[in-house]
């Protein structure tokens, strides 16, 4: 008589690296994904730093008269907010 194959529950080794492997891609493109956004991000910060500065510079460009500022101005222009 044969004897009865024992049913063994659980995954095989090829089953467990097939599925170590999967989720190691797709944990590769989820990591290059967030950090495209955070490169992103941070270049629109500096880009948004860039604008207000621009437009404060400007905004004191209004404030000089015509003939400069002369001996009485200050050697270093002080910026709002910095």
């Amino acid at each position: 008589m044969m004897a009865a194959r024992r049913h063994q529950s659980g995954f095989s080794l090829l089953e467990v690296l097939v599925a170590f492997a999967i989720m190691a891609l797709a944990l590769g493109i989820l990591y290059q994904a967030v950090g495209g956004s955070v490169r992103g991000v941070a270049g629109a910060v500096r880009d948004t730093r860039a604008v207000l500065l621009a437009q404060s510079v400007l905004a004191l460009y209004d404030r000089v008269p015509p003939e400069g500022l002369g001996r009485a101005a200050p050697r270093r222009m002080v910026l709002p907010g910095s």
